[in-house]
This record gives C-alpha cells, sequence and structure tokens, in this order.
C-alpha cells in the first residue's frame, strides 16, 4: 500500500471535488428540466380538459338552438295550416307538428352526442398528457438514481488509485 504524498492528497481532493461538483450540476439541470417537462404536462391537461368542457357547452347551446328552431318551423307549420282553416288538433296537421318537434329533438341530440364525443376526445389528451408528466417524473427518479451511481463509481475509481498496491 502506498502512502500519499501532499501533492497526491491534492490531486485527489481535487477530483474528488470535481466529481461532487459535476454531479450537483448535473443534478440541478435534471431536476429542472424535469420540472419544466412537468410544467408543461400539467398545463396541456388543464388545456386539453378546458377544451373538452367547452366543446360540451358549444353542443349544448347548439342543441339548444335546434330546439328552438324546430319549435318554430313547427309552429309556424300550426299556424299556416290553421289560418287556411284546416283543423290543427284532431288531423295530420297536429302530427306533423309533433313529428317536427320529435324530429328537431332527434336533431339536438345528435348534436349534442357530436360534441360530448370531441369532448371526449380532448378529456382522453388530458389523459394522456397525466400519463406523460407521470413518465417525466419517474425519468427523473431515474436519471437522478442513474448519476447519483455514476459518481460513487467515479469515487470508488479515485479511491482505487489512491490505494494501489505500489
Amino acid at each position: 500500500m502506498c502512502v500519499p504524498g501532499a501533492q497526491e492528497i491534492a490531486k485527489i481532493a481535487t477530483t474528488v471535488g470535481m466529481i461532487a461538483a459535476k454531479t450537483a450540476i448535473n443534478n440541478r439541470e435534471i431536476k429542472k428540466e424535469a420540472e419544466y417537462r412537468a410544467q408543461v404536462a400539467i398545463n396541456n391537461i388543464k388545456n386539453s380538459q378546458n377544451e373538452a368542457q367547452r366543446q360540451q357547452q358549444i353542443g349544448i347551446e347548439k342543441s339548444r338552438e335546434e330546439k328552438i328552431s324546430g319549435m318554430k318551423k313547427a309552429s309556424m307549420v300550426l299556424a299556416k295550416n290553421a289560418s287556411s282553416g284546416a283543423d290543427t288538433i284532431y288531423d295530420t296537421n297536429y302530427q306533423n307538428y309533433l313529428d317536427e318537434i320529435e324530429a328537431s329533438n332527434n336533431s339536438a341530440q345528435s348534436i349534442i352526442d357530436e360534441y360530448n364525443l370531441k369532448a371526449d376526445s380532448y378529456f382522453q389528451k388530458a389523459n394522456d398528457y397525466y400519463l406523460d408528466y407521470q413518465h417525466q417524473r419517474k425519468q427523473y427518479k431515474n436519471s437522478f438514481m442513474k448519476n447519483a451511481l455514476n459518481s460513487l463509481g467515479s469515487f470508488s475509481s479515485v479511491a482505487s488509485n489512491w490505494y494501489s498496491s505500489n
């Protein structure tokens, strides 16, 4: 076993200090990158959820407009037939009125279904962003551990050089 001199001890201390500094800088960079990616994922989740809710609201509003339009059309047909003297309560005119309202309700429901489908796709995107967020967190932890283990390997290399059998 070789006893190191002051110059060798200084060299070893410098090497160990450089390894520790490099490890600290790498860990800081890894953490900053992970925090940035996590924040991006969180923002994407919020944006996707907001867009999904907006799509649902648009569907509700368009559905309401379709129902109102259908009721207006049906009422106009009923009023037109009544003004021409047709019996509007016991005749096929009334059945046409009900059919027109039912058709507008069906159309309104299909509009809601269409926009709910769009909203579901945005909710799915939000879920994908959440999974990405979870992946980023795991990747950060793995990178941190890998960096720490690499540093330990560097320290053991310095130690093995120090305790050479010369």
